[in-house]
């Protein structure tokens, strides 16, 4: 064979995805092979724009029968199995192809590659690792098997299994993605076959785990991995994974208990990596014990950092790295309120991925709390170059995002130099932080109307109708269903002064959103205009932004809220819980277990309010609050942390 690589695919109606999914291997791979087994769609003419190598196969409910007829179409020493929703990015070409030219093939040898699966909606930014045998040596003996969620198996024997660093992204798991493509109904179909015939071995049965857990139907999610827990034998590649998914299913139950004693278990079995340490601190946190969170999720840290090269995880490295720092940022800043410890945290996230926008942006705002912009760009300095445009144009988008007026500027300065533009939606946004309305109005005329399916886009447009009291924003460019739509009729009769109309729901959140979002960018009176614009929902609106306020350690404004409602006996249970927090942490213990409990008065049937509680009370406080806690939550007596409270 004198060709290196080819790409081997089966496809139906992947016409949105195709064509990245191609894009992204070109000058990777010298062919590529798609199979399509009834496309209705225009998937068949995007495939040929980049092949010839296009060809047909009746589906027969048969996941392994395609891809076994898509690999004997390659012409390849090595063949790579990608789906059309899943692509590569930043790829070496160069260094991939030199070490498979240099590797030794051997047909009882595969490569099991990292795939970085989106999940949540398109714009959550959550992320579930797993790992695939997704490159492997072009040989007959070599074949798929099972009709679905397929394993690649060798006929004489078993494969052996080595990893290799080239990143899967896959979009498959979105919940647009899931609506759309209705892949569960699929799935389920084969499972069901699979069931009739009594043919589910032990691995498949883990696959119908997974699509129970897909589809959140924890209870029968659970039912099927037990069987295999009891079943499987703990040197496949695929257990550790069960017994991660055992621990997500039955936290989602509320099964704390087998959650926990599965956690210890685990720890016994892989003793010395990070995963399990990092699962026991988030189970904690879960729970309220964040102290004993945080001495667990410094431990998986401390293993992934002490490991020398070896590997420290059984799961992921970002049981090690990314989920603890992330975990323990949160504990610092929301519980005890550590501004330093949280910016070492999320310092530690950006480091680890400079392109995390969302941990850059709350560690920007927090310095933006307490430091110059000078000071605060010499911290950036340090992480970011500042002569690279692709950075400065992330730099300059976060600065607009928070909303920090010198910071945009001097970032928006800088990137000038390159003579490139950003998106029109960040050149509105920086418009209304400099209070410039012929600014916006320049680049809202350039808004792609698609943008507007931006959640950016709409608070833009709804922050400026607010700041220059126009109703013409939204009426020029309808904004589709979002958080803030409910807020249009409400911000068109005080803008134009006519009587509210408050009959139906009155949209709290979504006025809290708005009235954030003005009051990051600097509009103060604009924010004291809308907020008063609203007397009869001021007390419901006033707890919301002491809650917001007190998440963005705004601290003095967070109590200015809540003392405007606490007179008035109006304060709610998230600022009970707040104002107990912050006095716990200034060491008044008094005065905060009374806030605390006020906070379990209001609001029942929140764990971690009596574990707080109980974990700063003492002698008969502390007794009764631990009966109450069993009481509400009888589950929780066999949990060993708990017992000894």
């Amino acid at each position: 064979m004198t060709k290196l690589l080819s790409l081997c695919m089966i496809v139906k109606n992947e016409e949105k995805v195709l064509r990245r999914c191609l894009e992204s291997v070109r000058g990777l791979v010298d062919e590529i092979i798609v199979v399509d087994t009834g496309s209705t769609d225009g998937t068949v003419e995007i495939a040929r724009e980049f092949t010839s190598q296009v060809y047909f196969f009746e589906w027969i409910n048969d996941f392994s029968a395609a891809k076994n007829f898509s690999i004997r179409h390659a012409d390849s020493r090595w063949i790579l199995n990608l789906d059309a929703d899943e692509y590569l990015q930043d790829v070496d070409i160069k260094k991939i192809r030199h070490e498979l030219e240099n590797l030794p093939q051997s047909e009882s040898t595969a490569f099991i590659l990292p795939i970085y699966n989106f999940t949540g909606t398109l714009t959550s930014g959550k992320i579930l690792n797993s790992s695939g045998a997704r490159l492997f040596p072009n040989h007959p003996d070599i074949e798929f098997r099972s009709p679905i969620h397929e394993q690649l198996y060798w006929k004489h024997g078993e494969l052996r299994f080595l990893e290799y660093p080239l990143i899967i992204y896959h979009t498959g798991y979105l919940e647009e993605t899931k609506l759309e493509k209705n892949k569960s109904t699929r799935n389920m179909s084969i499972f069901n076959d699979l069931l009739k015939k009594k043919t589910l071995d032990t691995y498949e049965t883990f696959t119908l785990a997974n699509e129970y857990m897909i589809m959140r139907d924890y209870k029968k999610a659970i039912y099927y991995y037990e069987k295999v827990y009891k079943k499987a034998e703990k040197r496949q590649d695929w257990y550790p994974h069960c017994v991660e998914r055992m621990i997500t299913a039955y936290t989602e139950l509320d099964r704390y208990k087998e959650a926990y004693a599965l956690i210890e278990e685990s720890v016994k079995l892989w003793p010395g990596y990070s995963d399990l340490h990092c699962f026991k601190g988030l189970l904690l946190d879960k729970l309220g014990f964040y102290k004993e969170a945080v001495s667990e999720l410094s431990q998986s840290i401390e293993i992934a950092e002490s490991s020398n090269g070896r590997q420290y995880w059984i799961l992921s490295p970002n049981n090690g790295t990314t989920l603890p720092y992330s975990k323990l940022a949160s504990i610092y800043f929301e519980r005890y309120k550590d501004v330093s410890k949280t910016v070492y945290y999320f310092t530690k996230l950006v480091q680890s991925n400079p392109k995390d926008i969302k941990h850059l942006y709350k560690l920007v705002h927090l310095l933006t709390l307490t430091e110059s912009v000078s000071e605060i760009v010499k911290f950036l300095e340090r992480l970011f170059s500042h002569t690279d445009p692709i950075q400065l144009r992330m730099l300059l988008q976060m600065a607009i995002t928070v909303g920090h007026y010198e910071l945009s500027q001097y970032y928006y300065s800088l990137y000038q130099k390159f003579n490139i533009e950003l998106p029109p939606v960040y050149m509105m946004l920086h418009g209304i932080i400099q209070n410039d309305q012929g600014w916006f109005d320049k680049y809202f005329s350039q808004l792609p109307k698609e943008d507007c399916n931006n959640e950016l886009a709409a608070r833009a447009i709804y922050t400026a109708c607010c700041v220059w009291k126009t109703t013409a924003y939204m009426e020029q460019f309808a904004v589709p269903n979002n958080l803030l739509k409910p807020v249009e009729p409400l911000l068109k009769q005080v803008i134009s002064g006519t009587t509210l109309d408050e009959a139906g729901e009155f949209p709290y959140d979504s006025i809290s959103i708005l009235l954030s979002e003005i009051f990051k960018v600097g509009q103060y009176d604009i924010y004291d205009w809308l907020i008063n614009s609203f007397p009869a929902h001021f007390n419901k609106l006033a707890n919301l932004m002491g809650d917001y306020f007190f998440k963005q350690n705004q601290i003095e404004l967070a109590l200015d809220y809540y003392s405007m409602v606490l007179v008035k006996n109006e304060l709610e249970a998230q600022g009970y819980e707040n104002l107990g927090i912050l006095y716990l942490a200034q060491g008044d213990i008094r005065e905060g277990l009374e806030f605390i409990e006020k906070a379990i008065e209001l609001l029942p049937t929140k764990v971690t309010l009596y574990t707080t509680y109980c974990l700063h009370a003492d002698g008969e406080k502390r007794a009764r609050y631990k009966e109450l806690l069993f009481n509400a939550f009888p589950q929780y007596k066999g949990l060993p942390f708990i017992k000894s409270m």
